[in-house]
């Protein structure tokens, strides 16, 4: 279960990770290059791109844990 919830939350961080730095796109392109817009795509691209890394290293972690604690086949 704990395997479940750890790939769930991985999970949900990457897509919003993927959708903070769209909205961080959607900022630089309606927005001008001066100003707040500039603060605002700078903001969110740092943190969608925490939370793409925080989320690939729960997944990675998550996916070493479970194949230490399966049974090995041969």
């Amino acid at each position: 279960m704990a395997h479940r919830l750890a790939r769930v939350l991985g999970s949900s961080l990457l897509l919003s990770g993927f959708l903070t730095l769209l909205a961080a796109l959607v900022c630089h392109v309606s927005g001008g290059p001066e100003g707040t817009h500039a603060s605002a795509v700078w903001v969110l691209g740092v943190l969608g791109l925490l939370l793409i890394g925080n989320s690939l290293v729960l997944l990675v972690v998550e996916s070493q844990v479970r194949a230490q604690h399966e049974p090995s086949a041969g």
